[in-house]
């Protein structure tokens, strides 16, 4: 089967066209290893819709970011595993574009703990969780995902106290569901109306490697300046030269 898209292409979004592609490929595999488990069910159709077909390589480049929350999705829907799932999260290739629905334990499973994708879903999950029976007076710890802050409270506080006196910092890096891409990482961490198209982390990444390959060079005899002395404008030798009569 070809790598067909996974997604409406007019309205970027999961459509059950998709389930109809992930079911036959669940059917191909048959074909092919004659196995219904739902673990290699599972990574066939992440590689078939990953620009990367190596899942190593899947997991190393984090290709796949969480796109949205998945709220009550009814009793007939299924991870791409094939297992029935009530909630999920969708996922998208920062790749190729494609977008996948896949159940919260397959995303812990099949990405491992370290992931970003972890930390994402899990703020999805709490999101949900609240939004279903929380009363919307508070907004989430960043820390910890638990909505234990007041909406009162200025919008820099972004932890709670508990996290805040234990000396913790925010997981998710400011995820936004309804956010705009950062054009580098791929992650919905800046608000819709920002100018920036960056985030603050990729900038400073940017930043600092650009810094570290600037050469600076003397004004006087071109002798290349050491990192260390990169704020001076001539060497040593150049400046006493030009300054001889000051420093008699």
């Amino acid at each position: 089967m070809s790598n067909s898209m996974c997604m409406d292409p007019a309205k970027k979004e999961y459509t059950d066209d998709c389930d109809i592609v992930i079911s036959s490929l669940w059917d191909e595999l048959y074909e092919k290893k004659g196995t219904s488990n739902m673990a290699e069910r599972f990574l066939y159709v992440i590689k078939h819709f990953s620009k990367n077909k190596n899942f190593n390589d899947i997991i190393e480049t984090d290709e796949w970011l969480c796109d949205s929350e998945n709220p009550d999705l009814g009793d007939d829907t299924k991870c791409i595993c094939s297992q029935s799932i009530h909630y999920g999260v969708y996922i998208k290739s920062k790749l190729n574009g494609n977008i996948l629905r896949v159940g919260n334990v397959c995303i812990k499973k099949m990405f491992g703990i370290n992931s970003d994708i972890i930390d994402q879903a899990k703020y999805i999950e709490s999101k949900n969780r609240y939004d279903r029976v929380g009363v919307g007076i508070n907004r989430m710890c960043t820390s910890c995902l638990r909505y234990k802050i007041s909406i009162d409270e200025p919008s820099y506080k972004t932890v709670c106290k508990s996290c805040y006196k234990m000396g913790l910092k925010g997981v998710n890096n400011g995820l936004l569901l309804d956010g705009k891409e950062c054009v580098q990482c791929k992650k919905k961490v800046l608000k819709k109306d920002d100018w920036r198209t960056k985030c603050h982390s990729c900038y400073v990444k940017d930043s600092n490697s650009s810094n570290r390959d600037v050469i600076k060079k003397c004004l006087s005899c071109n002798f290349v300046l050491p990192d260390s002395e990169k704020w001076k404008m001539y060497c040593t030798s150049c400046y006493i030269k030009n300054h001889k009569n000051e420093l008699k």
